[in-house]
């Protein structure tokens, strides 16, 4: 019994401190208080998983939004901000996707009413997810969605091991958040998830206004992956045009399923832009995934929303949150310039108040990384 003791004593202390820094707060119960919060309340844990697929879906089926954004992280600075009058209408899946299997997946779900269909689909459509590989890949949509690290034991076991591991190593050490601007470790110092799936970059803005420089905050930089073929940019690098039939045929289906359809193409910063320009190695796949796949795409009657780098639309690398990674700023002035572009065969596009967008730009407040609105 007095062995136990110990033990009985660091679990309640352990418990009380996640407690604390609203780490055992349930994926339910999170979206239940971000629909209410007049506030932006954010979203990220610590020490548990913040299991983003279970959290980015439950919000799709809850919040229902006819506008909906599926990608990589480099979609995370979509905003509902940007889609007036659409705003209470939309949502950024951005970080769910891992491959071009599971676009389609989601495609499969809208149809067998698994997931809320929306009415336009936004597709980031990086490049990595067209690379051919040796191995088998699937999609993580295939599986049980709805898993939830705060409400289980063996996640509440994988949360200890990571708080040791991290007091052992000094690296990310247990502290208390005396901050309440959501909820995790991390939310409630206001770095997260906002209701409508977006991120919000805190820390990375706080660097930005002491030091209003480009930063490529990736480690290590994307200029130094493309130089040296790190991952993503790991050689051979070929376009599989299995998967360029796959993410075609999604869209098709998307479409029978009167579901609008975009794809956007997220930037690169200018120097890592002009660098896969020079670049004699990424030449064939980057040619092809910078021109021959958009014309592909546009035969579908899909719009693009495109924007290769800052200098593109005339602007710097300070727009970007590092070398792939677009501030809310720079996704507001691509997708602008698409608007004003016109043709536009989306309805609901050519329904987005270019007018709002121009005042979020204008704004005195307004950085390039940031509209500083909170």
């Amino acid at each position: 019994m007095l062995t136990a003791l110990p033990l009985l004593l660091l679990f309640i202390v352990v418990e009380t401190y996640w407690w604390y820094n609203k780490e055992l707060v349930s994926i339910e119960e999170t979206l239940a208080i971000q629909e209410k919060a007049d506030a932006s309340t954010y979203y990220l844990r610590k020490d548990f998983s913040s299991n983003l697929n279970t959290y980015k879906v439950t919000a799709i089926n809850k919040f229902k939004p006819e506008i909906l954004v599926i990608g990589t992280s480099r979609v995370l600075e979509f905003r509902n901000i940007m889609f007036t009058p659409y705003q209470g209408e939309f949502y950024t899946a951005g970080g769910s996707v891992r491959n071009i299997y599971d676009v389609k997946a989601y495609i499969d779900h809208f149809k067998k009413g698994i997931i809320h269909k929306p009415k336009l689909l936004i597709i980031g459509l990086d490049f990595w997810l067209l690379k051919k590989v040796n191995q088998e890949e699937d999609t993580w949509l295939k599986k049980k969605l709805y898993k939830d690290d705060a409400i289980s034991v063996n996640g509440h076991q994988n949360a200890f091991k990571y708080l040791v591991k991290s007091w052992a190593l000094r690296k990310n050490p247990p502290y208390l958040v005396n901050e309440n601007r959501g909820i995790g470790g991390l939310g409630k110092t206001g770095f997260g998830y906002r209701k409508d799936g977006s991120v919000n970059y805190k820390n990375f803005v706080g660097e930005y206004v002491k030091n209003p420089q480009y930063i490529d905050r990736e480690t290590p930089p994307i200029i130094e992956r493309i130089k040296n073929n790190i991952s993503p940019f790991n050689l051979p690098f070929e376009i599989d045009l299995i998967k360029v039939e796959v993410l075609l045929k999604s869209i098709k289906e998307a479409q029978k399923e009167n579901i609008e359809v975009a794809v956007f193409f997220p930037p690169f910063s200018n120097e890592c832009f002009n660098e896969l320009q020079n670049s004699k190695q990424h030449s064939k796949w980057w040619s092809y995934y910078n021109t021959t796949l958009k014309e592909e795409i546009k035969k579908l009657s899909v719009d693009i929303i495109d924007c290769t780098s800052p200098s593109s639309i005339g602007l710097d690398d300070r727009y970007m949150i590092d070398g792939y990674h677009p501030s809310e700023v720079l996704v507001t002035h691509a997708f602008l310039n698409r608007l004003k572009q016109g043709n536009l065969n989306s309805k609901i596009l050519r329904g987005i108040s270019t007018d709002s967008l121009q005042l979020l730009l204008n704004s005195e407040e307004t950085l390039p990384i940031s509209f500083m609105r909170e």
